[in-house]
């Protein structure tokens, strides 16, 4: 998720509230976020986006697999059925159908370099002898 906004098109204020997200089969770990108050005609944008997801059962996947998430919106007391209920279709995808290697190979790197101190004594080292060779010391 790269974004999430709450809207209040009521006339009144509404909370406090709570935002709730869920998938089905459940590839991510179910999350709530709790909204004291939304003012009428005000967006409220929800922070800290990250869910946390079912690496397990990502891995076994072998082919193509259609999930639902579904985001609702309740009272923070949990008393009546939904004010808002948004539904979308996602298609979870096993490691052999990924496309981003096809796409953009050199983006793979951003996600393979290690946070150790050795890589970092490493790139020091090759740039110098980079350096010392008459080149351009710069790694991308």
């Amino acid at each position: 998720m790269r974004e999430l906004a709450l809207t209040n098109k009521a006339e009144v204020s509404q909370g406090p509230l709570v935002v709730s997200v869920s998938s089905d089969p459940a590839f991510f770990k179910p999350k709530d976020w709790h909204i004291d108050s939304i003012g009428p005609g005000q967006t409220c944008r929800i922070e800290n986006l990250d869910l946390q997801l079912d690496g397990p059962l990502l891995s076994r996947l072998t082919e193509a697999e259609s999930a639902r998430v579904v985001f609702d919106v309740r009272p923070a007391d949990g008393d009546g059925s939904p004010l808002a209920m948004s539904e979308h279709n996602v298609e979870l995808l096993p490691r052999s159908q990924w496309g981003g290697l096809s796409h953009l190979p050199e983006m793979a790197a951003a996600f393979v370099q290690p946070n150790d101190p050795a890589i970092e004594r490493l790139l020091k080292k090759v740039a110098q002898f980079l350096r010392d060779s008459g080149k351009d010391p710069a790694l991308n």
